[in-house]
């Protein structure tokens, strides 16, 4: 049974990889979702995460820098588990299969000559806050929506794109790690 959840819903139907990728394309994927659990302070056990229903199985956990744990679940949604944990949409690239699951925020690639900091108030502006600048790349900075809102980060990366000197914007993905 596909997910049915309002909150699911609201991310879009697909996502480019980037602008530089424009023909890589995910689709939002319509049996899988993503269930986000903040990391738990002391013990980082996995006995107690994951979901609980019976009737939904998690296909694969990815965790975040942070110690978050995201498990990409198959089954329905329930509202037990939008009370208990964050849901969020995963998406798929059709061609190879690959799962992905966005975080809500969005990388920002402008000319080497412009400060990403310089553009804060465009960005404000656009719906976006920015949350750091790359010490390493000041033209490079991560955004999230200025609502909090990580759906509508993701619906609404045409209005960064559409900012001068801006090279390049994708968004955060998490994905299981290759091994070689």
């Amino acid at each position: 049974m596909p997910p049915s959840d309002d909150a699911i819903d609201r991310y879009p139907a697909t996502l480019r990889h980037s602008t530089a990728q424009p023909g890589l394309v995910y689709q939002r994927s319509t049996e899988l979702f993503a269930l986000f659990q903040a990391a738990q302070s002391g013990d980082a056990s996995d006995a107690a995460a994951g979901p609980q229903d019976r009737s939904v199985r998690s296909e694969l956990t990815l965790r975040t820098d942070d110690g978050a744990r995201i498990d990409v679940c198959r089954g329905p949604v329930d509202r037990t588990m939008r009370e208990a944990g964050d849901v969020r949409a995963v998406y798929v690239e059709p061609a190879s299969h690959r799962v992905v699951v966005p975080t809500g925020r969005v990388l920002v690639r402008f000319a080497e000559s412009v400060q990403a900091e310089s553009k804060r108030e465009a960005l404000h502006a656009a719906g976006y806050r920015i949350v750091a600048v790359l010490g390493y790349a000041p033209h490079c900075a991560w955004l999230e929506a200025a609502s909090g809102d990580r759906a509508q980060a993701l619906r609404d990366i045409e209005r960064v794109e559409a900012l001068s000197d801006v090279q390049n914007v994708e968004p955060q993905w998490l994905s299981q790690r290759a091994t070689r």
